[in-house]
């Protein structure tokens, strides 16, 4: 396949090459994990056709906000074009207001955020991406701008009218098992604003997204040193999750590294795990009578007050780190974002160490702590250890599927998490999925080895 790159700097070029009808692979900054850009030619020599890589990077930036009050609670937020998180969050803040999501790379565009619905750490607090989004701007394969409302129902979308309605209903009775989650197996679809959200570029272009706020508050932030590894007790890993679960909105986020992640840290703490939290300096006391003072497996001498910066660096450290990881050994990366149920705690936790046991291959485990939503990573240095890696991943989602878990929690499923799906999605998902993709895209142009592809019912 050959890989044709395209960088339009206005949405009328942008438009332009969606009309010329050639398959597209829309991308932002790259910062997304489920496509492996830099060994894309390679993945892909072996198919036949042209494939576009159009980048919206050059597109123009505009940020306003939708109220006369800048310090409104009620505000919202419109972001076109080549914004980031960074952006975004800068721009806020200089009004009063802040973000209800935080994606761990603020390189990222937030449209692009859209599209793989990575909500980031204050989840914890204010729920999903989905939850955040109030209308949604994209172009079709048709070159025709939809503005979507997540005050409307999608079933009501015109484009969408020829789906079978008991096709709609078999598949929504499916989703009920997973409404707790940020995100399910599959996709949510009774927003209007849910069918672009996840959608992974596969539907069309995301050229404008309006955003819920709040109004600005001063955080603390708090470090806990957890005094083991989750590999060997997790006593205060399950007392500190049960006991923040009464404090969401309160806390804003619960943050995991674990010591294998910390050991590529400037962090001091490199022998147990490690808890970042971020609560509101307004509700400190209380957080401080009924929760850090009771607990009692960690000592007060654990617990510590860090900065946002010292904080932020840390969270972005991990990441970044498994990213050159696997650059410098010319590998793809192997890992799962997976989210349990509360109550599946010391389930999911046995799972994590079935993964991690009886091989040589590095391991880090961090993220989302206070949903129990955890990004797992292999090292892998070779061919050998991906391949044994991926079967073990392969073992793991079965397991997951077991328990109703949510395997593909942020980020998507790009090329990489394809080859999991027959475990989660039945018939009902593959023909919904299609059926959607017809009516949106019928020749196929967007993303066409996307999982929602005709190649791929």
């Amino acid at each position: 396949m050959n890989l044709e790159i395209k960088n339009p700097s206005t949405l009328s070029e942008l438009s332009a090459l969606i009309a010329e009808k050639k398959p597209i692979l829309l991308t932002g900054a790259k910062t997304g994990t489920v496509i492996p850009y830099d060994k894309l030619s390679e993945i892909l020599s072996d198919r036949d056709g042209d494939l576009r890589c159009v980048s919206t990077q050059n597109l123009p930036a505009q940020i306003r906000l939708c109220t006369e009050s800048s310090t409104s609670s009620s505000a919202d937020v419109e972001v076109e074009g080549s914004v980031s998180w960074a952006d975004l969050r800068q721009f806020l803040r200089s009004k009063g207001l802040d973000l209800k999501v935080s994606p761990t790379e603020e390189l990222a565009q937030v449209c692009a955020g859209a599209a793989t619905s990575c909500t980031g750490e204050l989840s914890f607090a204010y729920g999903a991406f989905r939850d955040q989004v109030v209308e949604i701007d994209f172009i079709d394969s048709a070159g025709r701008l939809h503005t979507l409302r997540s005050s409307e129902n999608l079933r009501n979308f015109s484009v969408l009218e020829a789906i079978d309605t008991d096709l709609w209903d078999k598949y929504d009775r499916d989703y009920s098992d997973f409404k707790q989650f940020k995100n399910a197996p599959f996709p949510r679809y009774e927003k209007s604003t849910d069918l672009m959200i996840g959608s992974e570029g596969q539907f069309g272009a995301i050229t404008r997204v309006r955003l819920k706020t709040r109004p600005m508050k001063k955080s603390i932030f708090l470090g806990l040193s957890l005094g083991s590894s989750w590999l060997n007790d997790m006593s205060a890993h399950r007392e500190v999750f049960y006991k923040l679960q009464e404090l969401r909105g309160e806390v804003l986020s619960v943050e995991l590294i674990d010591t294998h992640s910390l050991q590529h840290t400037d962090f001091f703490c490199k022998d147990e795990d490690l808890l970042l939290l971020e609560v509101l300096e307004e509700s400190f006391e209380k957080i401080y009578e009924y929760f850090l003072s009771q607990l009692e497996n960690i000592a007060p001498n654990q617990i510590f007050e860090l900065n946002e910066g010292q904080q932020r660096h840390l969270r972005a450290a991990v990441p970044r780190w498994i990213q050159e990881e696997i650059s410098r050994h010319h590998v793809v990366k192997v890992g799962t974002d997976t989210q349990f149920r509360a109550e599946n705690f010391d389930r999911a936790v046995e799972l994590y160490r079935k993964l991690a046991n009886n091989h040589d291959i590095p391991i880090a485990l961090f993220g989302h702590f206070g949903d129990l939503h955890l990004h797992f990573n292999f090292l892998v240095k070779n061919e050998t250890q991906k391949t044994y890696a991926e079967k073990l991943l392969e073992s793991f989602y079965s397991d997951v599927a077991l328990l109703k878990g949510s395997p593909f929690t942020e980020h998507g499923i790009g090329l990489l998490k394809q080859k999991y799906l027959d475990i989660f999605y039945g018939q009902t998902q593959k023909k919904f999925l299609s059926e959607l993709k017809k009516c949106l895209d019928p020749e196929n142009i967007f993303f066409p080895l996307g999982h929602f592809s005709k190649e791929n019912p």
